[in-house]
């Protein structure tokens, strides 16, 4: 059972990999990931995104975001394999997945 948030939402908190599997992920899924500085339009301006980032997914997951079109980069194998354990988990299918990798 999850925690109600908003009518009709729930949150649950599972605790998939410890902190050692957790870091394994991370080192894995950075190396094959392909980053990259995205330009943002914000109030009419063109300003470099603060962080790194990566649209992955199915091949018809395109989407806009700030007069940006994005066209997915295709499936990693560490980022299909987690997407695989998520779905089994949550019994959801996931067409795609925007990696985010902050500076700090």
């Amino acid at each position: 059972m999850g925690i109600p948030i908003l009518p009709g939402a729930a949150l649950r908190l599972v605790q998939l990999f410890t902190a050692d599997e957790a870091n394994a992920w991370f080192m894995r899924l950075n190396t094959e990931i392909i980053w990259e500085q995205h330009r943002l339009r914000i109030f009419n301006r063109e300003l470099a995104a603060p962080r790194l980032s990566c649209w992955v997914g199915d091949p018809t997951a395109i989407y806009t975001y700030s007069r940006a079109h994005f066209v997915p980069h295709p499936w990693t194998p560490g980022l299909a394999e987690l997407r695989d354990q998520l779905s089994a988990v949550c019994a959801e299918k996931f067409n795609s997945v925007l990696c985010n990798l902050y500076r700090n």
